[in-house]
């Protein structure tokens, strides 16, 4: 049976994933350990309460997942700061600061057990550490590195140069096993293991009432012409309600500033709150991507219309035209079937639960 199978409905309710993580992380361990597997799996990098925690929050009820933070909390703003600028990318880059140990990481508060296949997973070179550290725990306790990249390496230059570039120091400096990928064009370039990207339903208090007719939350990245254009359709159709959020856009770009909100970030469980109550979600693909975006995956789990550019989608699964339309002209978006309700049901059946992450990683280690 699959693990997704013992998470009733695949569906997490909110206050179990804010309120039950820490208590998780410290019963595995303590003594939940020995009732454990021969095999671990340590997700790095998934911080409460961030939209990465929420897509595997399935994991959080797999007794075989270990989740931690890169380092502790610190309550102490100016600290934090500090050890912030220490670690982070950005100056790490240019050159990689000594003494970073110095900071306390939940890594380090684990007992490793003899007879235990270990497996630590990442969506990152784990750069908190040198390598030394990291090919010290392969060679002493025969650990295995997976890094599953959530973006694609082509998507834009300093993601190619800089989050690749760990990646590719960390593979010939440590050694990884398993690159993963949900991107497409990235599996047939590079190489990678191809995977689906990987969700969970959120639960929330919500109700299903539909209040807008189409939604979109993104950065603008390279389409905001496209996202402007869409609105300036649905306005001259007339009688579409819309809900649109885009981040990251210069004030001189911010062109319908009292239709538009701009610059303004929603968390995870506000965005799934609108989500629920959108006819339909919007997507537009950004430079380079091969595979759909979180919206896509957005439209199933929670059965929303979908209306994409991304023309693959004909051939994706759970592909159903009363439900998903796509357009290239934003002129020739058919602004009734937006706005028409209609009940909206993909027959989800979990595949894209983080369960199956470890359940590829299995399959991926057998046929080595």
């Amino acid at each position: 049976m699959s693990h997704y199978d013992n998470h009733k409905n695949g569906i997490v309710k909110i206050k179990e994933v804010i309120n039950k993580p820490r208590k998780l992380k410290t019963a595995l361990f303590t003594g939940r350990e020995k009732d454990m597997s021969q095999d671990k799996y340590i997700v790095i990098g998934t911080k409460p309460n961030t939209p990465l925690m929420y897509c595997f929050s399935d994991l959080y009820l797999d007794e075989r997942v270990i989740f931690i933070e890169q380092f502790a909390p610190i309550k102490n703003k100016i600290l934090n700061y500090i050890r912030h600028a220490h670690t982070g990318k950005r100056i790490n880059h240019i050159i990689n600061l000594p003494f970073k140990s110095i900071w306390h990481s939940p890594i380090d508060d684990i007992k490793w057990e003899k007879g235990v296949k270990y497996h630590i997973i990442t969506f990152f070179a784990p750069t908190f550490r040198p390598n030394s550290y990291w090919k010290k725990l392969k060679e002493k306790y025969g650990v295995d590195y997976t890094v599953f990249l959530l973006s694609s390496v082509d998507s834009y230059s300093v993601t190619k140069y800089h989050l690749f570039k760990d990646v590719q120091t960390f593979d010939s400096k440590v050694g990884i096993k398993h690159i993963m990928t949900s991107q497409q064009g990235d599996a047939k370039k590079y190489g990678f293991a191809l995977c689906y990207n990987v969700m969970s339903i959120i639960e929330t208090d919500t109700p299903y009432r539909i209040e807008n007719d189409l939604f979109l939350i993104n950065a603008a990245k390279g389409r905001l012409e496209m996202f402007h254009k869409v609105y300036k359709s649905a306005k001259k159709h007339g009688g579409i309600k819309l809900d649109f959020r885009i981040v990251g856009v210069k004030k001189k770009d911010q062109l319908y500033p009292s239709e538009i909100i701009y610059n303004k970030t929603l968390n995870f469980v506000e965005n799934v709150a609108i989500l629920k109550k959108s006819n339909c979600i919007l997507e537009v693909l950004g430079h380079n991507m091969t595979s759909p975006s979180n919206h896509w995956f957005e439209a199933v789990l929670y059965n929303k219309k979908l209306l994409t550019d991304n023309k693959d989608v004909l051939n994706l699964p759970f592909y159903n035209p009363d439900y998903i339309k796509v357009f290239e002209d934003p002129e020739d978006i058919d602004w009734d079937w937006v706005k028409e309700r209609v009940p909206v049901d993909y027959h989800y059946d979990g595949r894209f639960s983080p369960t199956h992450l470890i359940d590829k990683i299995i399959e991926l280690d057998g046929d080595m």
